[in-house]
Order: C-alpha cells, then sequence, then structure tokens
C-alpha cells in the first residue's frame, strides 16, 4: 500500500489546528464577556436597596435577576462543555467504521446512513486518507503494518510491505520505508486533528442555536431588574434626626406604659426613631413623671409641632 508523502499534508493539519483554535478562542472570548455581564448583575443586587422595596416589587426584582444570572450560567455551562470536547483516538474512529460497516463489501451501503463524523471524514477523502480505502486500513496498514515491517528491517531481517520487497541491507529501501511510516503517522494524526475540529463545532454550533434563547431570557430578566425599583420603591419614613417638640394624645394607656396618673394629653419631644414610629420623651405634669415611650399599635397619637421649637422662639 502506497501512502502518499506528508509534504502536502502539514498545511491541512495547521489548517484544522488553526480553525479548532479560533473557535476556542471565541469561546474563551464569550466566558469572559459573559462572566463581566454576571459580575456587573451581582454588583447591580448589591447596589438596589431591596430593603426598601414594596415585598413584591423586591419578589420580582430578584426574579428578574434569577432569571438573568441563570441564562448567564446556561451559556457558562455551554461554554465549558464546548471547551472541554475531546477528539476521538483513531481507533474509535476505526471502530466507527466497523460497526457503521463501511470495511464490508456491499454495493447496497446506504453512504448517508454513516455516522456523521465518518461521513464527512470520507468526503473529504483525498485530503484526509489521500490513498487509503479507510481509516482503519490507513492504520492497521499504513502505520501498524509498515511499523513491523520497518522493525524486522532494523533487526536484519528481510521484510515486505504493500507490493514490494524489501531489503534490510539496502538504505533505500529502508529510507523509503521510514518515509511512508512517518507520512502514514503524520496522516493518522491529521484525521485526528480534524475529528477534533468536527466535534467541536458541531457542539459550538449547537451552543450558538441556544444563545438567542439564552439571550432573551437574560434581556428579560435585566429589564424586569432594572425597571421594577423604579414602580415598586416603598415610601421612606423620614428618620428624627434632633429633638423636636410634640403633643402626645394616649389613646391606650395599658398598651401605650402609660401610668394611670397621668393626662391623656402630654407634652414633649421627638428624640428618635422615624416619624411613623417616633420615641418620644413627655414632660412630667403633676404626679405623672417624665416618661420615654415608643408608639406602638397606634396606643398614641404624635403631632410634631415645629412652631414650639426653640429654634422658632426669638
Amino acid at each position: 500500500m502506497d501512502i502518499p508523502s506528508a509534504l502536502a499534508s502539514a498545511s491541512s493539519t495547521k489548517s484544522f489546528a488553526a480553525k479548532d483554535e479560533n473557535i476556542t478562542g471565541t469561546l474563551k472570548w464569550l466566558v469572559a464577556a459573559t462572566g463581566a455581564a454576571a459580575a456587573a448583575i451581582v454588583a447591580g443586587l448589591q447596589l438596589t436597596a431591596i430593603a426598601n422595596l414594596q415585598p413584591w416589587a423586591a419578589i420580582v426584582a430578584a426574579c428578574g435577576a434569577v432569571v438573568a444570572l441563570i441564562a448567564i450560567g446556561l451559556l457558562l455551562l455551554g461554554a465549558t462543555r464546548v471547551l472541554a470536547v475531546q477528539g476521538p483516538t483513531v481507533t474509535e474512529l476505526s471502530n466507527d467504521e466497523l460497526n457503521a460497516g463501511i470495511l464490508e463489501p456491499s454495493s447496497n451501503l446506504d453512504r448517508e446512513a454513516l455516522p456523521p463524523l465518518i461521513s464527512w471524514v470520507h468526503q473529504r477523502r483525498m485530503s484526509l486518507l489521500g490513498d487509503a480505502a479507510s481509516i482503519t486500513s490507513l492504520y492497521t496498514d499504513g502505520v501498524v503494518g509498515a511499523k513491523r515491517s520497518l522493525d524486522k528491517l532494523r533487526r536484519g531481517e528481510p521484510s515486505k510491505w504493500g507490493s514490494r520487497d524489501l531489503d534490510p541491507q539496502s538504505a533505500t529501501d529502508v529510507a523509503w520505508l521510514e518515509a511512508e511510516y512517518a507520512a502514514a503517522t503524520d496522516r493518522v494524526e491529521r484525521i485526528e486533528d480534524a475529528a477534533s475540529y468536527w466535534q467541536r463545532r458541531k457542539a459550538y454550533s449547537d451552543l450558538i442555536a441556544r444563545v438567542p434563547c439564552l439571550l432573551f431570557f437574560f434581556m428579560l430578566g435585566v429589564l424586569v431588574f432594572a425597571i421594577i425599583p423604579v414602580w415598586g420603591r416603598s415610601s421612606m419614613a423620614s428618620e428624627i434626626m434632633a429633638p423636636l417638640p410634640a403633643q402626645i394624645y394616649v389613646r391606650d394607656a395599658d398598651v401605650a406604659g402609660v401610668p394611670g396618673v397621668c393626662p391623656t394629653t402630654l407634652s414633649g419631644q421627638l428624640v428618635g426613631g422615624t416619624l411613623d414610629k417616633p420615641i418620644v420623651v413627655t414632660v412630667p405634669v403633676g404626679s405623672c413623671p417624665a416618661l420615654k415611650l415608643t408608639v406602638k399599635n397606634d396606643a398614641l397619637i404624635v403631632v410634631p409641632d415645629p412652631s414650639e421649637s426653640p429654634a422658632s422662639n426669638p
């Protein structure tokens, strides 16, 4: 069996390797960009005061962020799987040929029913297989067979490879067989590189086909996460930063913690809390001592009276 020289195969090998590297480079860029988007969403979660949103708005905004992160996670997972693709060995390709019955002499062999990768290799037979009829024959005859014959020659034993009788004493025969063995080995490596490129390209194409759907859910999640806080922000209660005079009306003394000797209307100051739930200190009146009260359960009604502030009196 004559195996063509490997001189013309080097560029093809580099071509498949370059194509495979292009896919890998694109995936690495995609992973980096997707990771940056995920980091931006996480930073947005930290910057958005979820606690200041109304409950329904906080839940919807969080769900939007989760949807966007899930879409990013699925894209990253798919890209990682493509990067982790390992091409088949020549032995695995040979087994696929055997299982497909491609080596059996049959005029009824349906080439379209072959495994896609095997069919793809055979469609490029001239550039990948050369004169070999199949991957199996290239490997068994061109590599294994040539190696056995070469070992015999090196041991000083006559050998035969293909249709040529080889003399161990002939430097020409030894050099010729070494060149043929190297060419076959190079062609097998080229087939493995091509098969690896085919599998990675297929996985990459499957991933790209899912990108529009993932992008839709990502954009939907980001849009919800960005807009809902504008609609659902709860009103912030003003904190009391300085004492403010107020009138305190006692509605339920027992709940408010006001002694029974105290009147139902007290004077005092707001000293803390918020306007919704202030902390007040009352002025003693008769037998009613000064009290520190916190408004709860509507037991007290506190009415601020800025006009009585010391700053307002000349």
